[in-house]
């Protein structure tokens, strides 16, 4: 049941791609979607190998040990969807709005972890979700503004 669910999800997530891409602000949003990418993949290995978290479900376990739907296209999306609601935002409302995305995000990866095997805790808490998805919402927004204040200047 569990793979059919991360199937769905996966479905779900490259339906959401081409909607997620249109209009205005493209190019910012295809670099918050590889720099969220990039960044996830480095810090879960890293939260991965201390065992710290385990994904027992997961596509292509031969391959990962990680769960490769979440960190290449359900976070980078989250985070493309981020930095469009916090496009003007003042850095207490971009704050602000990190917390929010990130406290639902906590709350639906601590449901997944006590009814599903698609991710298992050990040393890891709700706060360590909270943390470091706030964080890579928050970097990853200052990515994307540097680049652009960066690319306009020339």
């Amino acid at each position: 049941m569990e793979k059919t669910i991360l199937r769905g999800m996966l479905m779900l997530a490259l339906l959401w791609l081409p909607f997620t891409f249109r209009g205005r602000g493209s190019k910012d949003s295809a670099i918050a979607f590889f720099f969220t990418g990039y960044i996830a993949s480095f810090l879960s290995r890293l939260v991965i190998h201390s065992g710290k978290v385990k994904h027992p479900v997961r596509l292509l376990p031969a391959y990962f040990r990680t769960n490769i739907v979440y960190e290449y296209l359900i976070l980078p999306l989250i985070t493309v969807w981020f930095n469009k609601t916090t496009k003007r935002s003042t850095l207490p409302m971009i704050i602000f709005q990190s917390f929010l995305y990130s406290a639902v995000h906590t709350i639906i990866e601590r449901i997944l972890e006590q009814k599903t095997n698609f991710i298992k805790w050990k040393d890891w808490s709700a706060f360590d979700t909270f943390f470091s998805i706030s964080l890579t919402l928050v970097s990853s927004r200052g990515f994307v503004a540097m680049f652009s204040n960066l690319t306009q200047k020339r």
